[in-house]
C-alpha cells in the first residue's frame, strides 16, 4: 500500500475509534490527493503521446535521409565520377531508368515488400481455391507482382546494399527504442490508474460519517494494524 493511503486509513481509523466525524482537514488533504493524482495521470498520458510523436518523426527523418544517401550511392555506382566516358541525352536517361531509379523509387522497401508478401499469402491461403474466386485472383496478381518486384531489386550495387542495411538498422534500433519507451510508460500509467482508484476510494470512504460499534472499531484497527500480506 502507498504510503499516503496508509497515512489516511489509519487517520480515518482513529477517527472511526473516536466515534467522531472525518474531520474537513481530512477531507481536503483526501480530495487534494485524488486531483493530484489524476492530474499525475492526465501528464503521463501527455508525455505518452509527445514521446510517440517524437518517435515517429525520428523515423521518418531516418527514412528520408536515408533515401538520399541511397539516391547518391545509386547515381554514384551508375555513374562512377573518376570514369571518364562520353554521356549523351539518350544514354544518360537510360542508365537513369536502368541502374538509378529503381533503387531511389524502392529504397528501403524490401522489409515493406517482404511484410505484404506474407500477408498476401496469409489471406490467399484462407480463400478456397474452388469455386474460381475474383478475390483470389485479384491477390495471386498482386502477389506475383510483388514477387517479381523483389526478385528485381534483390541484386542491388554494393554501396546502394551497404548504405539500405545501416540504414534499415538504425530504423529497427529506433523503432526498438519507441516499443521500449512505450512499453515503460505503459506500466507508468498502470500504476497511476492504481493510484487513482485507491484514492477514489479512500475519499469516498472519508465522506461517510459513522459511528461504528466497538467490534467494527476492533476488526478496524486490528487489520491496520496487521503488517503487510499478513506477516508477523
Amino acid at each position: 500500500m502507498n504510503p499516503w493511503a496508509s497515512r489516511v486509513l489509519i487517520g480515518l481509523g482513529m477517527c472511526l475509534a473516536l466515534g467522531c466525524a472525518t474531520p474537513i482537514e481530512v477531507k481536503t488533504a483526501s480530495r487534494t490527493q485524488t486531483e493530484l493524482v489524476a492530474a499525475l495521470g492526465e501528464a503521463v498520458n501527455n508525455l505518452s503521446a509527445a514521446v510517440d510523436d517524437f518517435h515517429r518523426a525520428k523515423e521518418a527523418r531516418i527514412r528520408e535521409e536515408g533515401r538520399m544517401i541511397v539516391a547518391r550511392q545509386a547515381i554514384d555506382a551508375a555513374l562512377p565520377p573518376d570514369v571518364k566516358r562520353t554521356v549523351t541525352a539518350d544514354s544518360l536517361f537510360t542508365d537513369y531508368k536502368k541502374s538509378i531509379q529503381p533503387w531511389i523509387d524502392h529504397a528501403l522497401s524490401a522489409p515493406d515488400i517482404d511484410a505484404e508478401i506474407a500477408s498476401l499469402e496469409k489471406r490467399i491461403a484462407a480463400i478456397p481455391a474452388t469455386p474460381p474466386s475474383v478475390m483470389r485472383s485479384a491477390l495471386e496478381a498482386r502477389l506475383d507482382d510483388l514477387k517479381l518486384q523483389k526478385a528485381q531489386l534483390s541484386r542491388p550495387p554494393r554501396p546502394v546494399a551497404d548504405a539500405q542495411a545501416i540504414i534499415l538498422q538504425d530504423i529497427a534500433s529506433e523503432q526498438e527504442t519507441a516499443a521500449k519507451s512505450k512499453q515503460a510508460l505503459g506500466v507508468l500509467a498502470t500504476d497511476v490508474d492504481v493510484m487513482k482508484a485507491a484514492a477514489l476510494t479512500v475519499d469516498s470512504w472519508l465522506a461517510i460519517d459513522v459511528t461504528p460499534n466497538q467490534d467494527q472499531v476492533n476488526a478496524l484497527m486490528k487489520l491496520l494494524s496487521s503488517p503487510p500480506g499478513g506477516a508477523r
